[in-house]
């Protein structure tokens, strides 16, 4: 971006002094000269049509600047001032990108069973779509007395634009606990290519070198291509409509087609309005009344070079729009920041160190011997110094090199944090050549204490120059909590049998296990997929309630529970008959039950009869479990039953036969 800003400056710096070499310069026999340059700097105002703003563009506000370089004046009227002339315009235009949420419709939230609130919102950053335009065109002037102008001009200018990312963000509060679900994300994407830009401006003229001036333009930009992600939820929602939590959690993001669609706008400009080296002529008459040398063919005077009446007004070299530096300063200003930690340089005597940390990579790395978290972390040390030599570690006396790195490697407050596996290591010592970086790794166990690590360093670049100097950096330790670590459920499938054929019911037992007393079971159909050997063959339930839905006979082994499976909740008219997707096992006391060993947990799920031709019939059951500590763990187990064909009654009779097999998969843990 400081290129293109650059590549501004000297653009509109060059087109000014391209032509104030030439306010002097005669022009045509009545004696009419060539005018010079206008500068013209403004705020504006974009505003997208509907079709653009589709594609998630805001309403914005920028900064404009350009610059007039006439090609001829035609000297026209009584008054010695033009009414016509014909020039370049050269400028750009800096957008700074809207603010707020774009104008497309958010999506609705996904209902979640047990929910207690929900909404929608936009999130993304502040400007929206900060971008710039920079280019020239053809422009006349047709002036209406000695103070108005109109100028129509058309423009090609290279465009650019970046499009920040937003997202559409469920928020929902279940069981009383805040979730979060990114319904859909439109990425950050960047346009670039050729604008046409038709401009018609307005200016008033208080005095031969001041005015303002408004114009309008019409803004016919490339093509912008769109494409966002929106969340598909894991199986489908209950016959209430409703989704269990961990559908959304499992759920995919699916990529939507590329739309294109071509950038136009219409842009408003205000601002003020310079003239450099013209003057007007006094009394219609452009020659200088002290100095008569000859006479021309018509009788007039004949005028030198130097006696035209334009005289140099301005030889200061010209400086860029105050709003626009003021801009570019504070962009210049801006850090970037490739990683997020707090840095604080501390040069000890006069050091002439130049180290930077550029990168800091943190991952957990499991528990120490006293179930303490443990972090590996990667820090990409710069040396900055173009000459000299740099090490790790401080010497006793700042310009006598020792042999080892020391204890290059500190922790504030002294003993608040453990480091091991440090490469390199403090026995020998580290050269770090000038411009290069090294890469000092470690695991770490930190205290509650811990506030920050020092990182030792010493630079000699002459006799006289040298110094140690240290790099304090504040490391952000992610959230390493596992809740199936401190809970360790173990699900398994043990067998699925079908019941009949006609209802479509099935048996499935499946075995849960966890070293930690358990106070709460919940059983989730996730999924049920059917694959028949012929779809024509495909038949449903006509008992509705039954379709996909734990029935009949649920229950868990051993004793202590309060219940047999109680549903999360009933499917309206049909509560009578218990049938539900999920279930709840409670214990009977705030102690927990045992389930050291494996504890079956049997199932009777309702799914569509047996088809004629043969089918295959897929159960996903996820089963959460809450310990004393309330430490969470969740587990899908996966059932398989092969279905012979069967027709017999009119909604499928005949018993069939069935073949199991499954499979556990650990799901996202949670405390």
């Amino acid at each position: 971006m400081k290129t293109i800003q650059k590549f501004m400056i000297l653009l509109l710096f060059g087109s000014f002094l391209s032509t104030h070499a030439q306010e002097n310069a005669r022009k045509g026999w009545d004696g009419v000269v060539k005018g010079g340059p206008r500068l013209n700097v403004s705020y504006n105002s974009t505003m997208p049509n509907s079709a653009t703003k589709d594609a998630y563009v805001n309403n914005s506000s920028g900064i404009s600047g350009d610059v007039f370089v006439p090609f001829s004046l035609f000297r026209k009227g009584w008054d010695g001032w033009p009414k016509t002339s014909i020039g370049l315009n050269i400028g750009g235009t800096y957008n700074f990108g809207g603010n707020g949420d774009p104008s497309v419709a958010l999506p609705n939230a996904f209902p979640i069973f047990g929910q207690t609130s929900s909404s929608v919102s936009y999130r993304g950053v502040d400007q929206k779509n900060p971008g710039f335009r920079i280019g020239g065109g053809p422009q006349a002037n047709f002036n209406l007395g000695e103070h108005f102008t109109i100028s129509p001009m058309v423009l090609a200018e290279y465009f650019s634009m970046t499009q920040k990312e937003v997202s559409a963000v469920q928020t929902t509060q279940v069981n009383g606990q805040t979730k979060e679900y990114n319904l859909w994300t439109l990425p950050e994407t960047k346009t670039t290519g050729i604008a046409i830009t038709p401009k018609i401006r307005v200016r008033y003229m208080f005095n031969e070198t001041f005015g303002i001036f408004a114009d309008a333009a019409y803004i016919f930009g490339p093509k912008i291509n769109t494409q966002t992600s929106t969340l598909n939820p894991l199986g489908n929602p209950n016959q209430a409509g409703q989704y269990e939590q961990q559908q959304l959690d499992l759920g995919t993001q699916v990529k939507s087609d590329i739309k294109s669609t071509s950038y136009s706008a219409l842009a408003l400009n205000v601002g003020l309005s310079f003239d450099f080296g013209r003057r007007r002529c006094p009394n219609g008459d452009c020659r200088d009344s002290k100095k008569v040398d000859d006479k021309g063919w018509n009788g007039k005077t004949k005028m030198t070079k130097a006696d035209s009446g334009f005289k140099d007004q301005n030889t200061d070299e010209p400086k860029f729009p105050a709003e626009i530096q003021k801009l570019i300063d504070a962009q210049d200003a801006q850090l970037n920041k490739t990683f997020e930690y707090a840095k604080n340089t501390n040069k000890v005597a006069q050091s002439k160190c130049n180290f930077e940390v550029t990168k800091v990579d943190i991952q957990c790395n499991g528990k120490d011997s006293q179930g303490k978290a443990k972090y590996h972390v990667v820090i990409t040390y710069k040396n900055n110094s173009t000459t000299g030599t740099s090490t790790l570690g401080h010497y006793s006396v700042a310009c006598t090199p020792t042999t080892s790195n020391g204890t290059y490697l500190a922790v504030s407050p002294v003993g608040s944090a453990t480091i091991s596996s440090l490469s390199p290591a403090f026995s020998s010592l580290t050269p770090i050549a000038p411009l290069a970086t090294t890469n000092i790794t470690f695991d770490i166990v930190p205290s509650t204490t811990f506030y920050s690590l020092n990182i030792q360093g010493n630079t000699i670049n002459s006799a006289t120059s040298c110094g140690n100097c240290d790099d304090a950096i504040t490391l952000q330790f992610p959230n390493c909590c596992n809740g199936c670590e401190l809970n360790p459920l173990t699900a398994n499938p043990i067998s699925t049998t079908q019941l009949d054929a006609a209802t479509g019911t099935i048996r499935i037992v499946n075995s849960i296990s966890s070293p930690k007393n358990i106070v709460r079971v919940d059983a989730d159909i996730v999924s049920i997929k059917y694959f028949p050997i012929t779809s024509d063959c495909v038949k449903c339930n006509n008992k509705n309630a039954n379709q996909d839905n734990f029935v009949g006979t649920n229950n868990i082994g051993g004793t202590g529970w309060t219940n047999s499976g109680n549903p999360k909740f009933y499917l309206g008219e049909n509560s009578a008959l218990n049938t539900s997707r999920s279930l709840v096992f409670t214990s009977a006391s705030a102690a927990g039950v045992n389930l050291a060993s494996p504890t079956n947990i049997t199932h009777t799920v309702g799914v569509s009869p047996n088809s004629c031709c043969g089918d295959k019939v897929e159960i996903w059951i996820r089963y959460t479990i809450w310990d004393t500590e309330c430490h969470v763990c969740d587990k899908l187990v996966q059932s398989i039953i092969t279905r012979d064909g069967s027709c017999a009654g009119s909604n499928g009779g005949g018993t069939g036969t069935g073949t199991s097999t499954g499979t556990a998969t650990q799901l996202p843990n949670k405390l």
